[in-house]
């Protein structure tokens, strides 16, 4: 083991695109210590000021010592397109803005493995590799 040296943790990291806060709160806590955690008691009005929706995603490729950020946010309002009502998702990268699809945030965010074809010199043939990706989520931005 070395002490004192940096690494970035490129490990499979799921998140979830809608969270409930309430079970993180100090009144939760009580409630549960105490034995109160009747839902039927609590109004549905009062439960949605707990619930957060995944709106952006902060990037990191690279390791510890060096690398890039980039983002993926989620627009505020919906286009103008009266076809669509949907807010859309963009990739903010530099001087580059593009739509992104959020299906693709698990592939894209999570980190963890990857396969990639590689030579193998003594079986003289391409056979995948496992990798960790060095690029994963690196801040996550929720909102009410």
């Amino acid at each position: 083991m070395e002490l004192l040296k940096r690494v970035k943790i490129n490990e499979l990291f799921e998140f979830p695109t809608h969270i409930n806060m309430e079970p993180y709160t100090l009144d939760y806590l009580i409630r549960k210590e105490s034995g109160q955690l009747d839902d039927s008691k609590v109004d549905a009005g009062n439960k949605a000021q707990f619930e957060y929706e995944l709106v952006g995603v902060l990037v990191h490729t690279g390791t510890a010592d060096s690398g890039h950020y980039y983002s993926f946010i989620k627009e505020r309002k919906p286009s103008c397109n009266e076809n669509d009502s949907e807010r859309r998702w963009y990739q903010f990268n530099d001087s580059t803005v593009e739509i992104f699809d959020p299906k693709d945030i698990p592939k894209q965010c999570y980190g963890g493995p990857e396969y990639i074809m590689q030579l193998d010199t003594t079986q003289q043939k391409s056979l995948p590799k496992m990798f960790l990706k060095q690029y994963n989520a690196y801040m996550l931005f929720y909102e009410r």
